[in-house]
């Protein structure tokens, strides 16, 4: 495995360095290295893009197996002062149709709390909560979403008929399993 990360994808040299202490935290070795790749099917269509032709770098790429064998974690870190962070929307959607994600368990947004109210902590649960569950319903309000949620949803909840409001439903009860608040 490789870890790349560029001024791209990981925004400016203060989330670099809260995404390097985090993965350090959290078991990265010496050594140890990852891969970051984004593959949708050919039959996703989203902004007005089809398949390979929609991007979204994801900040990192787990993958136990490998990236060809599937079932990768995709991380995004956020190191922000703002909830949602501006591009909320179209990233989230895009981790959704991902053509690798059949689980929501594959999707972690990783927020530094110590950020996010210019240093002061905000306990886990309370307004980050409150304030990503409003941009989630946002997202699922947005008519814009309404194809690529659509199919989203019959993707990660295995069911033909599962509908946006199940899937929608399906990340506000799993919040906690996606979006994190680190200090």
């Amino acid at each position: 495995m490789r870890f790349i990360m560029t001024s791209e994808n990981a925004g400016w040299a203060e989330g670099m360095e809260w995404t390097m202490r985090y993965l350090n935290k959290h078991g990265l070795k010496k050594g140890s290295s990852f891969e970051v790749r984004v593959k949708y099917a050919d039959d996703v269509e989203f902004k007005g893009k089809v398949g390979n032709k929609i991007e979204r770098h994801a900040d990192l790429q787990v993958c136990p197996n490998g990236p060809v064998v599937g079932g990768c974690t995709y991380f995004e870190f956020k190191s922000v002062k703002e909830l949602p962070p501006p591009p909320f929307n179209e990233q989230f959607v895009k981790d959704l149709l991902n053509g690798d994600v059949k689980d929501l368990s594959q999707i972690k947004w990783i927020f530094d709390g110590e950020k996010i109210l210019d240093g002061k902590k905000i306990p886990a649960g309370s307004d980050f909560k409150k304030e990503m569950t409003n941009a989630i319903k946002a997202v699922f309000k947005n008519s814009d979403n309404e194809d690529a949620l659509k199919k989203a949803a019959k993707k990660i909840l295995k069911n033909t008929k599962a509908t946006k409001e199940s899937l929608e439903n399906a990340i506000i009860a799993n919040f906690d399993e996606i979006f994190k608040l680190e200090y």
